[in-house]
């Protein structure tokens, strides 16, 4: 991911409710017209059910998120799917960062409604999609500090109704880590 990129996507998280956001990799090569190999490796984990693809994806997670500046002992939360929807790449990776920093998994933000998946929708349409989500967080004891994980990001809509829902549950820092960046379209 180039600089011009990053700014690109830290702007579209109106650089509010996240406290800091970092991703790993890209899903496409600069061109375009193909995908890197973290690329390669989430469409056969995600689409083709590849357990060892994913294995491989979240062992290199594990070891970049080490290489990132957390919070000591964090405590991480995945991006909920959607209900009815499993995400098993994202709870994977969420407690392969929690491992690799001695954090814990906090399991305390749900999703209550099922919406369309984002990637299938207009980039116009996401925020509100996101919302829409119906985010809450349960009534456990709310951490301060938060490491938010993800597979993909592309407009960090859902990133940002997550963030928004657990700053608003008491959390005073929200951190994304985010596996890999694709493109609109």
């Amino acid at each position: 991911m180039n600089d011009h990129q990053k700014t690109d996507l830290w702007n579209a998280c109106d650089g509010g409710s996240l406290s800091s956001l970092a991703v790993m990799a890209d899903v496409w090569e600069p061109s375009g017209a193909l995908r890197t190999e973290t690329g390669q490796l989430l469409e056969s984990a995600k689409d083709g059910q590849d357990r060892v693809a994913a294995e491989l994806l979240v062992e290199r997670f594990a070891h970049w998120s080490t290489t990132r500046e957390l919070p000591p002992a964090p405590v991480v939360v995945a991006v909920p799917p959607s209900p009815g929807r499993a995400n098993e790449l994202v709870e994977r990776l969420t407690a392969a960062v929690a491992a690799a920093h001695h954090g814990t998994v906090f399991t305390g933000l749900v999703r209550s409604v099922a919406t369309p998946r984002l990637r299938d929708s207009r980039p116009d349409d996401r925020p509100l999609l996101a919302r829409q989500g119906g985010y809450v967080v349960s009534g456990v004891a709310i951490p301060s500090q938060v490491v938010l994980v993800d597979d993909v990001v592309v407009t960090a809509s859902t990133l940002n109704e997550a963030a928004r829902v657990l700053r608003a549950s008491g959390v005073s820092e929200v951190h994304a880590m985010v596996l890999a960046r694709s493109r609109l379209g």
